[in-house]
């Protein structure tokens, strides 16, 4: 492999691998350190509490994806991860990988917060089903090897593939049960979104009433989920019409 492609592959990734609830982003900024699920777990400065919404803290998010971790991606029960603020408008959740452990030690995942998540957020079961989905992506991320994480940059050049890798990332949180959480979170963000981003993010992800559909399937063929990841299907009338074909070729 060529070493310096994959340098400036690294560098690209500091600012494009980063995959999130609500678009694409670069890496927030790390201020203060705190036991997490193995090793240490990176905290950023929270913002003070408002009078309008309870306080709910990073540390909760914490609980919730080691929980997550545990109970749904044992895969990742021996990663290293960190957990950080951010700023953004319109992004909420995000995952990628610290670029300096592709190189040196063991891998570091990263998972980013928006602070505005800490004022206001999503109610239990679409803040577990939405960090299901970034965990997704770590998952993704820890199964290939540094050079095949770092050609993941490319997607972020591309929109169909873009959109593909977002698709992917739901199909595989649905499979593992978390449809129903999803639907729930995509009528949580979509009043919070600016309109502005509105249409963007309607072509990215799937819409409530598709992971109603996809919970179904879920339910009764989870495999497909897996098996329709390398090319998603895009729209609610697809999703049906693939599992109608499997059902039908399921049958004596």
């Amino acid at each position: 492999m060529n070493l310096p492609r994959i340098l400036i592959g690294g560098i690209l990734l500091v600012g494009l691998l980063s995959s999130q609830a609500a678009g694409q982003a670069c890496c927030g900024v790390v201020d203060a350190e705190a036991p997490g699920i193995t090793g240490r777990l990176t905290q950023a400065a929270e913002p003070p509490a408002t009078s309008r919404a309870p306080r709910f803290e990073l540390k909760e998010v914490r609980r919730v994806l080691d929980d997550l971790i545990r109970t749904s991606y044992p895969e990742l029960s021996r990663i290293r991860y960190v957990l950080y603020t951010f700023k953004s408008k319109t992004i909420r959740f995000r995952s990628n990988v610290r670029i300096r452990s592709l190189f040196f030690g063991k891998r570091v995942y990263r998972i980013g917060v928006n602070r505005s998540v800490l004022a206001d957020p999503p109610p239990p079961g679409a803040l577990r089903a939405v960090l299901a989905h970034e965990l997704a992506h770590t998952l993704y991320y820890h199964q290939r090897t540094r050079g095949q994480v770092i050609k993941t940059a490319r997607i972020f050049f591309n929109r169909r593939a873009q959109i593909d890798f977002e698709l992917a990332t739901d199909l595989e949180a649905a499979r593992r049960g978390f449809a129903g959480g999803l639907e729930e979170y995509r009528r949580w963000v979509e009043p919070r979104l600016p309109k502005a981003k509105a249409a963007g993010y309607a072509a990215k992800y799937y819409e409530a009433a598709d992971f109603v559909l996809l919970g179904r399937v879920a339910r009764s063929r989870p495999d497909l989920l897996l098996a329709w990841q390398p090319n998603p299907p895009r729209t609610r009338a697809e999703i049906e019409a693939r599992w109608l074909a499997a059902r039908a070729r399921s049958k004596p």
